[in-house]
């Protein structure tokens, strides 16, 4: 079935590089990304050896290199433009793209589904599933593995659980979302310099005296050491069009009759929304996006709630109270993680069982407390807004 989604709000979805001054230069609030093989190339020996110089200094500008040696440079040595809301003071991370044109992969949309239906899931049926719950946690907390893979091994549990049609260990041929297949979305646009911002991301975070700071406290071998919350980021812009498809894979027909291989299959469809009687693409997809729905509203709840507790946090609450969460999805940085979203599911259901998986795992650096049936300070404590005070990664989601 044909998808719509349009930006609500900036969306970054990253490929983990970032790029920094010696590979860009701005003029008149464009950003022009530079192929550096290509200006090298263009240089005489003496300027040539100038910039390898010039390379080897610390706080080295292209920009100003440029200006100084007077070089031109021409539309072949520009990979792509972006507009400049916020001039970077470092480092800025990248977009995912493809041809320089940026796109929503599939895997971020299918990965936000999936966070929503595991989400509705044990809403609806934690009673049943508690003794399974905190037996796999329990057994983690206690087992030899690093802190990262605990927390790794928890979130890939409760995916288990849900989501595998067979009671063997985890594997991704037998999870039912392999029957959900998701584009890659792509855009109407496809000039980059419509389409990228660089936006400069806050993140703030709750210290004790109930206040907002942009900055954090992070462990780290040597000791703890204090650390910006700022970051620059390529983003979609608001009001961007993307289209893509959702549909069901016509296999899951072929996969009920073999019960022997998928055992669990014909109960789990109703996480689709679906029955063995009736796979309609079209009732499958209403189910997503009211699922979508009601976890967006829980969510955005959550984000207000640790607003409020900050003296200075009225103006985000304003602004998270005015996203409409109805036909919508999020997707990208500043969205959270998975065990983010089943920790805050765990609290409300048995606080007492979250703040032991907070503390164990040394999630943050202080230990939580219990105060009114609430972990204190809240986890997470800390939450992203561009400098125009603006979440991220808010998009509407329509048939096509």
């Amino acid at each position: 079935m044909e998808i719509k989604l349009e930006t609500l709000t900036p969306v970054h979805v990253g490929t983990g590089n970032s790029y920094g001054k010696a590979e860009f230069i701005i003029d008149d609030h464009v950003l022009k990304r530079i192929i550096f093989s290509k200006l090298y190339d263009s240089l005489p020996k003496k300027q040539k050896n100038e910039l390898t110089t010039e390379l080897e200094r610390e706080n080295f500008r292209l920009e100003e290199f440029i200006k100084r040696s007077n070089i031109e440079i021409s539309d072949d040595m520009i990979w792509y433009h972006a507009v400049v809301r916020s001039y970077p003071s470092r480092e800025i991370r990248e977009q995912i793209k493809t041809n320089n044109v940026p796109y929503i992969p599939g895997s971020s949309i299918k990965g936000s589904i999936r966070t929503a239906l595991l989400w509705k899931f044990i809403c609806e049926d934690y009673d049943n599933l508690r003794d399974k719950i905190n037996s796999c946690i329990y057994k983690t907390l206690r087992s030899n593995l690093p802190l990262e893979k605990k927390k790794k091994n928890i979130c890939n549990e409760f995916i288990s659980k849900v989501f595998q049609l067979n009671d063997r260990k985890y594997d991704a041929k037998y999870d039912l979302l392999k029957f959900l297949h998701v584009s890659d979305f792509m855009p109407n646009e496809e000039d980059a310099s419509k389409i990228i911002e660089i936006e400069k991301i806050i993140g703030y975070s709750l210290k004790r005296d109930n206040k907002f700071e942009n900055w954090a406290i992070i462990r780290t071998r040597r000791g703890n050491r204090r650390v910006s919350l700022i970051n620059y980021l390529e983003v979609v812009k608001k009001d961007i069009e993307f289209n893509g498809s959702i549909s069901l894979n016509p296999l899951i027909k072929v996969a009920l009759e073999n019960n022997q291989e998928y055992p669990l299959l014909k109960d789990k469809l109703e996480i689709l929304g679906l029955d063995e009687s009736n796979l309609e693409e079209e009732k499958m997809l209403t189910h997503i996006k009211n699922t979508l729905r009601e976890f967006n509203k829980w969510a955005i709840d959550k984000e207000i709630e640790l607003c409020r507790k900050a003296s200075n946090g009225r103006n985000f609450c304003e602004v998270l109270e005015s996203i409409d969460t109805g036909n919508s999805i999020r997707i990208g940085f500043g969205v959270g993680t998975t065990y983010q979203t089943l920790i805050k599911l765990i609290e409300e259901k048995d606080v007492d069982l979250a703040q032991r998986i907070v503390n164990t795992l040394r999630l943050g650096k202080f230990s939580r407390n219990i105060k009114e049936n609430k972990l204190t300070p809240p986890y997470p404590k800390s939450i992203e807004f561009t400098s125009q005070k603006e979440p991220l990664g808010w998009m509407r989601f329509e048939q096509g």
